[in-house]
C-alpha cells in the first residue's frame, strides 16, 4: 500500500496540523514574492522566473502549499495535473536553508499528497536532478519509483530521473 491509498483509507484526520514553529498552508496571492525569493534561492539559475511564479500560481495555485515559520515562508511545494487529469506532476518541491534536513520537505509532500487522497488519479510523478540523493532518497520513502532517467531533459547536461508514485485505486487500478 503506497502513501495515497493510505491517506484515502486515514481520512481528513491524515491532515491535522500539530502546533509546531511551522505550519504547512495553502499559498496566497501575497506570497507569491516571497515564494519567487525562496525559488531562487533553492534552485538559482533553474529557478522560476516571477512571471512564472504568478502564471503557476493562477493555473495551480489550488495545490501550491507553503512552508510559514515565525521567520517567513521557507519552503513550498507546487502540484499540476495533467492527461486527462488522471496524472499529477509535482512541478517543484523547495525547503530553503537552514530549514532543510528537519523533515519539512517530507511534510511539505505528504500533505500536498493526503491533499490528492480523494481524487482518480492513476499516477503522480516528478523529475529530480539524479545525483541529490537526498531528494532521491525522500521520495523513494513515500512510495515514489524511477521511471526513466532522461538526458537534458530540462536542457543541455540537464538530466532529470522521472519517479512515479502508482495510485492504488486509480482509474486504471479498478
Amino acid at each position: 500500500m503506497n502513501f495515497l491509498s493510505k491517506a484515502r483509507r486515514q481520512g481528513s484526520d491524515a491532515g491535522a496540523q500539530r502546533p509546531r514553529e511551522a505550519v504547512i498552508r495553502p499559498v496566497t496571492e501575497s506570497d507569491l514574492p516571497d515564494i519567487e525569493r525562496l525559488d531562487r534561492a533553492v534552485f538559482g539559475d533553474a529557478a522560476y522566473p516571477m512571471f512564472v511564479v504568478r502564471q503557476l500560481f493562477d493555473v495551480h495555485g489550488h495545490h501550491m502549499l507553503a512552508l510559514d515559520t515565525p521567520t517567513g515562508l521557507h519552503g513550498y511545494v507546487l502540484l499540476a495535473t495533467a492527461r486527462g487529469r488522471d496524472t499529477a506532476w509535482i512541478l517543484s518541491l523547495g525547503v530553503e536553508e537552514p530549514w532543510r534536513k528537519k523533515g519539512y520537505g517530507r511534510r511539505l509532500l505528504s500533505q500536498c499528497l493526503r491533499d490528492l487522497a480523494d481524487r482518480d488519479l492513476r499516477e503522480i510523478r516528478l523529475s529530480v536532478e539524479p545525483g541529490n540523493d537526498a531528494a532521491v532518497q525522500l521520495y523513494r520513502s513515500l512510495g515514489f519509483v524511477p521511471a526513466v532517467t532522461r538526458a537534458d531533459y530540462l536542457g543541455p547536461g540537464e538530466d532529470r530521473l522521472i519517479m512515479a508514485l502508482p495510485v492504488a485505486g486509480g482509474p486504471q487500478g479498478r
